[in-house]
Parts: C-alpha cells; sequence; structure tokens
C-alpha cells in the first residue's frame, strides 16, 4: 500500500505478531485519523466537497463557498476556461447558477455579462438589465410565430414590433383591416406607431403615422401616401384634408380636377351657332349655359377659347353652379365650339 495524506500505514504489528494490542489500536488510531479528513456524508446530500484553507483536509462547502470558488476562478484564472466550463457542465444545475447570479452578481469565466443577467419573462417584458429571447419585441419570430397583438392604441406598449386590427381601441381606421405595428418611444417618453395593412392587393395598402407625447392616451393619426392612394376621393374636415391628395372625374357636363388643398379646375367643350348679327359682330342667338360638373364652394374664374380666328366669348353671369355666356364672330357661322375652363375651391 503507497502512502498518501490521508493515511500512512506503519510497518506495525509486524506479519504474525502475538499480544500488541496496543499496536494495532494505535494502527487504528491512525486510520481513524485519515477518514477524519473527510467530511461527514450525514445532512450533505448533493454537496461538493473542497480543500479547506490549510489544505489538510477535505470539508464540506456551502453554496456560498462554491460561487466564491467560481469567482476565484474566473478572477485569477487558476483554472483555464474549458476547466471551468467541465466543473459547471458536471457539477453545477441551472438552479445553482441561477442562485448564484442572484447571490453575487458576479460574471462566470467564459460566460461574460450572460452569466449575471435574468431572461426576459414575456414579449413586452422592459425590466432594465434582462436579456432578449427570440420573439421578444417582435423580433427574429419563427415562420409559425406571431408578435403581441394591440388591442388598444390608446393604452401603453413598450417599443417593438406588434400586429392589430382594425377593430382596436383607438385605431387608424375602424376597419377589419389587419395591421403591422411598429412603435416606438422618443427621449421625452413621446410614444410614435407606425401603421401598414397586411394585405396582398397593392390598390388596398394603407400607410399611417401616430404620436402622442404622452405614455398613455389617444393618437393622433395622420395617413401616409403612396402610389397607391394619391388619387382617389379628396375629402376634408374643418379645412384639413382627409382623403386623397387628387381626386379626377367627368359626367355630361364636363370633366374636373379636385385637389386636397381645396382647388378645382372643371373644363368642358360646347357647340353653338353664331348667326345673330349685333351692329357688326355675328353671335350666338341665345346665352350658352354651361352647368359646372361639379359644384364651387364659391363662384370661379372662367377662361374660354374657340375655334372661331375672329371672334371672342364674353360671360354675362357666374354662380358657383353655372355660367351663361355669348360666343360672338366676324362673320355667320353656324357650328362653332367653345372650350371652358373654370376654376375655383371646392370647400
Amino acid at each position: 500500500m503507497s502512502d498518501n495524506e490521508y493515511f500512512t500505514p506503519s510497518t506495525k504489528p509486524a506479519t504474525k505478531s502475538r499480544n500488541l494490542s496496543k499496536e494495532i489500536r494505535d494502527e487504528f488510531t491512525s486510520i481513524k485519523q485519515g477518514f477524519d479528513l473527510l467530511p461527514q456524508m450525514t445532512g450533505n446530500a448533493g454537496g461538493l466537497v473542497g480543500v479547506n484553507s490549510s489544505e489538510d483536509k477535505l470539508e464540506s462547502k456551502t453554496a456560498t463557498q462554491v460561487r466564491t470558488a467560481i469567482e476565484v476562478y474566473s478572477t485569477s484564472e487558476t483554472y483555464s476556461s474549458s476547466e471551468v466550463d467541465d466543473f459547471l457542465d458536471e457539477k453545477a444545475t441551472v438552479a445553482s447558477l441561477s442562485n448564484h447570479t442572484s447571490a453575487t452578481g458576479t460574471a462566470v469565466h467564459g460566460l461574460g455579462n450572460a452569466s449575471i443577467k435574468t431572461v426576459t419573462t414575456g414579449a413586452t417584458d422592459v425590466t432594465t438589465g434582462h436579456m432578449l429571447q427570440t420573439g421578444d419585441a417582435g423580433l427574429l419570430l419563427p415562420s409559425t410565430g406571431s408578435p403581441t397583438e394591440i388591442t388598444d392604441f390608446t393604452a401603453y406598449y413598450p417599443p417593438g414590433k406588434y400586429r392589430s386590427y382594425g377593430t382596436a381601441t383607438g385605431a387608424p381606421v375602424a376597419s377589419g383591416t389587419n395591421y403591422e405595428v411598429d412603435v416606438s418611444r422618443g427621449p421625452s417618453g413621446y410614444i410614435s406607431f407606425f401603421v401598414k395593412t397586411v394585405t396582398a392587393l397593392q390598390a388596398n395598402q394603407r400607410l399611417y403615422f401616430g404620436s402622442r407625447i404622452t405614455a398613455t392616451g389617444a393618437v393622433a393619426w395622420v395617413e401616409l401616401f403612396h402610389k397607391s392612394n394619391i388619387l382617389g376621393t379628396v375629402s376634408q374636415s374643418a379645412g384639413v384634408p382627409t382623403g386623397a391628395i387628387i381626386e379626377r372625374g367627368s359626367n355630361a357636363n364636363g370633366t374636373y380636377i379636385k385637389f386636397a388643398d381645396g382647388t378645382m379646375f372643371c373644363t368642358h367643350s360646347l357647340s353653338t351657332a353664331c348667326t345673330a348679327l349685333v351692329d357688326t359682330m355675328y353671335r350666338s342667338s341665345v346665352g350658352i349655359v354651361w352647368t359646372f360638373p361639379v359644384v364651387f364652394a364659391d363662384d370661379p374664374v372662367l377662361a374660354f377659347s374657340n375655334t372661331c380666328t375672329n371672334g371672342s366669348v364674353g360671360d354675362t353671369s357666374i354662380t358657383p353652379t353655372s355660367s351663361t355666356f355669348y360666343a360672338s364672330a366676324t362673320r355667320s357661322q353656324t357650328s362653332r365650339i367653345v372650350h371652358a375652363f373654370a376654376i375655383g375651391q371646392w370647400f
């Protein structure tokens, strides 16, 4: 038997010796002293064993002592990172690492700051210092994943990517539309929303921007324009545009173009005859009435052109709904085309 730090056998009693009880007792005492260098098993289930500070015996280590030992490994690099990793893989549990973090807040060698951070508890967990998981704030979602739904735009949602519907409280447009939502928070606590409709049809795609200066409350929405919604029906509320930028249309009374700022153009081509001699000019025998294709908000301004080289057109009355004018020429004409143009405001 070779010598070791726990028990060094003596040569006593000698082989086949008799009546040497004292020497036998001494040898057993030496064996007991060797066992005394080992920690007790009772009460230390699942515990770890380490050398004491005097380096003369083994002792059971508490969780705090084990964590301290890990910190020493990490700080002084007495052991290589692979040795510490092996130790953690074989001896440490998730619970013990969690205890280490909460108790000391010290990084484990080889794991960096990750060893002292707590992961988020959900997609909208905004606890300072928590580590993100896949899907948090709507990021890096798998193909089958879905971001958190905003059901009330007046409530607070931390910055991130969300989904919503037109039926949500405070939505930009009350409808059954599906939305993708990006939420941002400014340095002063301002909240902004960027909302995109989810549709396969380009003509139905819409973009909305909303903001408020408080964490919660009503959102001020505006619609953003692109090639799919520049043209459409213009509208306004108290002088503020609420529809498309340009509206174009026509009917039996001509063509009109409305602009979001309230400007409106109307054009029409009318046929008349200049056969009534008045002094030295021929003119239309009755006034030509042009009922505008759309009613103006006030009297518009009119301009005319005609197919007669030596002639003119003049209006005699203008209202928001129509204009009456006469055409004249230096010679009699049974067919003459007058092009009329009116500009004014639709609101």
